[in-house]
């Protein structure tokens, strides 16, 4: 009997871990089939209802260029160097540095829109500074690349051309303008916008305000000049300074060398200066215009630019492919005087700052305009034909 009840025992024993295996395997086998059916849902995370919505761009339009109003900027303009007064400095668009867009865009460089100078109340550009300026600046119908974010105290002015150098076709004349601050600021700009406004021709912009050639240890010119020839490979260069020049000739270095202002060796050293800048900056076929310094209504300033243009005169000339163009007849009425007046899109506009020597903007409009065909006609410019435009 007792063999026979353990006999049972282990019978049900079996039989019910066999039950209870199958009951497990019909539950795993339902959970799959429900996964099956849902097609994975029940895997992937719900999707929200809120429209996406993508990051906004700092400024601008990267395809366009387009920038929004009041967010230029500037390249040497206006101030205590080049265009004084109270009627404006010049303006010019420049390529910003990159933006990073709110919300997590990405980093993405906006390309300025090319601003054309407006006239303000001295009839100028609006102002603006690597070219380059900057350096820079506002080129007639065209950006450019410069620094600084107001149109006043600004010191370089350089531009960079046209953003697409393949957009420009040939016949194309290149032409750099280096000088000091009447080149970094108003009359630099003008006069470039004013080539650039010519068909067929393209122009570039390295100033510095302040500068010239008698301090190397502050800003050195014979370095500065080759990098622009090398960079930009012009076929005319248009250099305007000696303005800051009347003071004692320094040396760039561990040079310890100074020729005084006034003494005998000062003329022969300036003039070797002079030389230096015209070789570095020459190049067969190769046409260069050194602007002679306008006249100034100051009479201690005036006698020092005397001497300074007697000698960059004297040195151009015996300088095969240079011409020296004297800019301050365009400045003297018929009595030999200093202009105070002169019209401006048709507007009679004051030319001078109070202290006689630092143009307005309208001023720089004027000499600008007075010189262009001058500066044209020096290098042979000829008018592309019709087809042939740029």
């Amino acid at each position: 009997m007792l063999h026979s009840r353990q006999r049972e025992g282990g019978n049900g024993g079996r039989f019910g871990r066999f039950a209870l295996t199958v009951l497990t395997a019909g539950v795993m086998m339902c959970a799959s089939l429900c996964v099956a059916c849902n097609g994975g849902d029940a895997a992937r995370p719900a999707l929200s209802t809120e429209p996406q919505r993508s990051a906004p761009l700092g400024v601008g339009d990267v395809s366009t260029g387009a920038r929004p109003a009041g967010t230029t900027s500037a390249d040497g303009a206006g101030g205590s160097e080049g265009a004084g007064g109270s009627e404006g400095a010049g303006q010019a668009a420049a390529v910003d540095p990159p933006l990073t867009g709110s919300g997590g865009a990405a980093s993405t460089t906006v390309t300025a829109a090319a601003i054309d100078p407006a006239g303000t109340t001295g009839g100028a550009p609006a102002t603006d500074g690597s070219s380059g300026g900057a350096e820079t600046t506002a080129s007639g119908g065209r950006a450019l690349a410069g620094q600084g974010t107001t149109a006043e105290g600004q010191e370089d002015g350089e531009s960079g051309g046209p953003r697409d150098p393949a957009e420009v076709k040939p016949p194309l004349t290149k032409v750099l303008l280096l000088g000091d601050s009447l080149i970094a600021t108003g009359f630099g700009v003008r006069l470039e916008s004013e080539l650039d406004g010519t068909p067929g021709v393209v122009a570039y912009r390295k100033g510095k305000s302040a500068s010239g050639l008698a301090r190397p240890d502050f800003f050195d010119w014979m370095w500065e000049a080759q990098h622009q020839i090398a960079a930009r490979e012009p076929d005319v260069v248009i250099i305007l300074m000696g303005g800051n020049d009347g003071q004692d000739l320094t040396s760039k270095g561990r040079s310890k060398r100074r020729v005084r202002w006034k003494s005998d060796a000062w003329s022969e050293a300036y003039a070797a200066r002079v030389d230096e800048l015209l070789a570095r900056t020459w190049a067969p076929g190769r046409t260069i215009i050194w602007l002679g310094l306008p006249k100034m209504g100051l009479g201690s300033l005036e006698r020092k630019l005397a001497l300074i243009r007697e000698i960059q005169r004297a040195r151009v000339k015996t300088k095969p492919g240079a011409v020296y163009m004297d800019t301050s007849p365009h400045l003297l009425n018929s009595d030999g005087e200093l202009k105070v007046y002169g019209t401006v899109r048709g507007k009679r506009r004051t030319l001078r700052a109070d202290d006689g020597i630092h143009f307005t903007m309208a001023g720089s409009d004027y000499l600008a305009e007075a010189i262009l065909e001058d500066v044209l006609r020096s290098f042979g410019y000829q008018a592309p034909q019709a087809s042939e435009k740029p």
